[in-house]
């Protein structure tokens, strides 16, 4: 359930700051997808919009949500 509300555009980790979780709990949030992504994800040979390919959560989450307090 994390991983969905994390990946949803209109959510990300602004829905947990939104429903007063602490830092400790958001950052465990991002770090679940964070390694969701590395385990399952990160080796696929996918090409990003820009002709890159994603190499990390951060990227699947937002560019401009990257974690930091």
């Amino acid at each position: 359930m994390i991983a969905i509300i994390v990946l949803h555009p209109c959510h990300k980790l602004e829905y947990f700051r939104k429903n007063n979780w602490d830092k400790p709990s958001i950052k465990a949030a991002h770090d679940i997808v964070q390694d969701k992504f590395n385990k399952s994800y990160h080796k696929l040979d996918v090409e990003g919009g820009n002709g890159t390919s994603p190499t990390d959560a951060n990227v699947a989450v937002s560019h401009s949500d990257s974690f930091s307090f």
